[in-house]
């Protein structure tokens, strides 16, 4: 989950271009990076980009599972070295009228009277919503497929046994 989100997140931040005196009507830039497998099912894939202009009242960044503590020390530490960065783009893209939706998934009750929620809860809501939104998932398949950095059997966690005792206590 970490992976997907710190893809997401490393790809808007490289992709706000600077910080403008714009107000909110004007279009941002984006450069937007991708890829198409070279042929079905071959695993090999065509790094693309193309550039695009987003009206910012009609975007949202979502922050996904972003937390102040977490059971994996190493975890805690990647969130460490990204969070500030991540806080200025966030508030970069509010000053530009982006809205910004915080997702925490599985920890939802925290957050049952935050003001956040509410705005969240009376925000527009999309024409279209896919079907899938109504339903929770925890697993996406091709995440399962996928080949991670770290060893997912016991849940991404990746700290040295000896240093997360010491820091648990």
């Amino acid at each position: 989950m970490l992976l997907r989100y710190w893809l997401m997140v490393s790809t808007i931040m490289m992709s706000m271009t600077g910080s403008c005196d714009c107000d909110a009507a004007d279009m941002i830039e984006l450069q937007l990076r991708y890829q198409v497998e070279t042929e079905i099912h071959s695993g090999c894939f065509h790094r693309l980009q193309r550039q695009e202009q987003w009206k910012p009242g009609e975007t949202a960044i979502i922050v996904c599972d972003v937390w102040d503590l977490h059971h994996c020390l190493n975890a805690v530490r990647r969130v460490g070295e990204f969070g500030a960065r991540l806080d200025a783009v966030l508030k970069d893209a509010r000053r530009r009228g982006i809205t910004v939706i915080h997702s925490p998934s599985d920890c939802m009750e925290a957050y049952t009277n935050h003001p956040g929620r509410q705005r969240a809860i009376d925000a527009p809501k999309a024409d279209f919503v896919p079907y899938e939104c109504n339903e929770w998932c925890s697993i996406i398949p091709a995440e399962e497929r996928a080949v991670y950095p770290i060893d997912q059997s016991d849940g991404g966690e990746d700290d040295d046994p000896a240093e997360h005792a010491e820091w648990a206590a």
